[in-house]
């Protein structure tokens, strides 16, 4: 991968070399991750016949949306932005090549092992087996090739004792060299696929089972303690603990104080985080002091290049905490339900946004930590659900402070269905008179985007197109092709809009 996320594979699809996406497709290739902009090889095939191609090794054109998450936790093992690995296999000695570095909440997470102690399973093998494994537990493409490296026996025995029994059936049927090699590369994708499903639902295990269940609230603005630190992350092999001033946000919770146990590795998902984790030497970077000690020994072990987690359990006061960037008051019944959302997705990709007032906080979460993708996808939920709880107007409001177009769309249509209504609120006007002051520099008859986005969706209504290619289809439009009485109405609306717009002082 490119430091874009582009694959081999794409970028010969891309730039039109068939030879090469033949070479890589029969040499195990797979489109397996995304770009940034979540887009597969074949949308940017170059020509039609690479794109067959593609499709004859059955490259699925919808996009995967287990991707970016894949992404993520395979760009842990194979392309790691700072030192979160905490387990070692392999040669001791960072640099020797034959090393493995990966995280025990993975482990504990993906397999049946319940202690580092048990880790001795894969400290017994050959580094291959090892590395097959690994590759499977971070959803990497297993390379073919290890396989006639290692005794396949020690493999199977190996699975066993962590549970990925699922792994060595693939293999098996992957092994049959009578199969066709298509046949073969479409068998290995599917399995990613559902690879990508069960690993996914394995952490929404582990998320329930090992995190929410050890949250922690404190009354009375009393400050967390050493030991209370170390149970939080007990069995759970958390680096790092999330914390919630409720006092901030909610309304009747003053002094309450609610902390999660949390890995960096899977917070960096959240650009925000990373940034904070990538930068926490900086004395000018907010939390420094309290993140700075993963480069210091001995929390750091430089010659292996992995976090010693064992530090803590004797030194409980070192773990550290951080905060929400959170400066909104909530709008859900309660935070704790709106911050474990969050972290359902920066664990397993998954949100189950309830109502209007839950989206419209992971909106404003999402935009607050950057996280682009929950954004929309919470946008995308908003538009969806009845709007109950949180007024029209502070969804515009939302999807102003936010860049999210969508939200200020939705508003002007749920407007536009009973504007009679709607354009006498004074609410109405201020929204209005808001929009109009967007623009930097407004010239007298720039448009608002507000009205703009009204009078559309009013056309929508009745049928009634105003942009018709020249001046005499709009004419045939309106006379003839619309029911005069929606006509008349329609231009009722208009003539509303214009009466308000003067009301205002504006013109658009």
């Amino acid at each position: 991968m490119d430091k874009w996320d582009n694959s081999p594979l794409i970028l010969a699809s891309l730039c039109g070399h068939k030879e090469v996406v033949e070479l890589l497709l029969e040499n195990g290739a797979t489109v397996n991750r995304d770009t940034f902009d979540g887009a597969r090889a074949i949308y940017g095939a170059l020509t039609d016949e690479i794109r067959d191609i593609l499709l004859s090794y059955d490259i699925d054109k919808a996009v995967d949306v287990n991707q970016p998450f894949a992404a993520h936790i395979s760009g842990l093992l194979q392309k790691p932005k700072f030192t979160t690995a905490d387990l070692i296999f392999g040669s001791v000695g960072f640099g020797s090549g034959l090393d493995i570095r990966v995280h025990w909440f993975v482990l504990l997470a993906l397999t049946e092992l319940n202690n580092r102690g048990e880790c001795a399973v894969l400290h017994n093998v050959d580094i291959n087996v090892v590395k097959i494994i690994i590759d499977h537990l971070y959803l990497v493409t297993i390379d073919d090739k290890l396989i006639s490296k290692i005794d396949f026996r020690q493999l199977k025995n190996a699975c066993a004792q962590l549970g990925l029994d699922e792994l060595i059936r693939y293999l098996e049927v992957t092994a049959d060299l009578n199969k066709d090699l298509k046949e073969r590369v479409k068998i290995r994708n599917d399995y990613q696929r559902k690879l990508n499903q069960r690993t996914k639902s394995k952490l929404k295990n582990f998320l329930k089972d090992k995190i929410l269940k050890h949250k922690l609230i404190k009354h009375n603005g009393v400050e967390i303690t050493p030991s209370e630190k170390l149970q939080l992350i007990e069995g759970n092999g958390a680096d790092v603990i999330l914390k919630l001033d409720q006092d901030q946000v909610i309304k009747g919770e003053e002094n309450t104080l609610l902390y999660y146990p949390a890995h960096r590795s899977i917070l960096s998902r959240a650009d925000y985080y990373e940034t904070l984790f990538k930068t926490a030497a900086s004395p000018n970077f907010a939390f420094s002091d309290e993140i700075s000690i993963f480069t210091d020994e001995p929390v750091f072990d430089p010659e292996n290049n992995i976090i010693n987690l064992n530090h803590f359990e004797s030194h409980s006061d070192a773990i550290p905490v951080i905060s929400l960037p959170i400066d909104f008051t909530i709008h859900s019944n309660t935070y704790d339900e709106v911050v474990e959302q969050l972290l359902a997705y920066l664990y397993h990709d998954e949100v189950e946004i309830k109502d209007d007032a839950m989206a419209i906080d992971l909106i404003l979460m999402a935009d607050s930590l950057l996280i682009d993708r929950l954004k929309t996808t919470a946008a995308v939920s908003l538009t969806q659900l009845p709007t109950n709880k949180v007024s029209i107007y502070e969804v515009l409001t939302v999807g102003w402070l936010t860049r999210l177009p969508r939200l200020e769309h939705h508003v002007a249509y749920i407007l536009a269905q009973d504007l009679s209504k709607y354009i006498k609120e004074r609410e109405f006007k201020k929204a209005v008179k808001e929009s109009s002051e967007r623009l930097d520099v407004r010239q007298e008859f720039d448009s608002i985007e507000l009205i703009d986005d009204i009078r559309y969706f009013l056309g929508k209504k009745y049928h009634i197109d105003e942009d018709a290619d020249d001046a005499l289809n709009a004419m045939f439009t309106r006379a003839d092709y619309v029911d005069q009485v929606a006509v008349n109405q329609y231009d009722r609306y208009l003539n509303s809009i214009d009466e308000l717009l003067e009301e205002l002082g504006l013109k658009a």
